[in-house]
């Protein structure tokens, strides 16, 4: 993504530091002192890998440098909802193990605070969960925690159309 936005700046660079002289001197409160705009890519992009090399050493190998910009960090497959967004009527949330005991679900709006709170009890050897009718909520985007007495917990973004 820099290597092409460099394309497109193209001669942009040069009047930015013939307006601001500052390759070779120090800006605070940069440490890193660059001779030329080729050795400040090389180091932010540098720095940037190395930060997601410790982004993965910290959150159990979910982030990871690639080329295809969509798929910077890896989705969780522990839970899905779908359909997802939606305009919540007929919600499913779909777990990748089977169920068992009873799922805590409460869901968040954006401001924090609690719209809704229910506990579903897991149908023996079920994968699903079938969520009652939440039309009535207005259009946003909702943060879902699913929980159990087992100390199962994921989190959920979830689409009200």
């Amino acid at each position: 993504m820099m290597d092409s936005s460099m394309l497109v700046m193209d001669q942009s660079i040069d009047f930015n530091f013939d307006r601001w002289p500052v390759l070779g001197e120090y800006v605070w409160p940069n440490y890193f002192i660059a001779d030329t705009y080729e050795e400040e890519i090389d180091f932010v992009q540098n720095w940037i890998s190395e930060r997601l090399i410790w982004m993965d050493n910290q959150w159990g190998g979910k982030c990871f440098i690639t080329s295809n910009e969509q798929s910077l960090i890896e989705a969780a497959q522990s839970v899905l909802i779908s359909p997802n967004p939606s305009d919540l009527s007929h919600s499913r949330i779909q777990f990748a193990d089977p169920l068992s005991g009873e799922y805590h679900l409460t869901l968040f709006d954006m401001n924090g605070r609690q719209v809704y709170q229910h506990t579903y009890p897991a149908m023996p050897g079920s994968r699903d969960i079938d969520l009652e009718n939440l039309s009535y909520l207005n259009s946003g985007i909702y943060l879902l925690r699913i929980s159990s007495g087992e100390g199962f917990i994921e989190f959920l973004k979830l689409i009200k159309e």
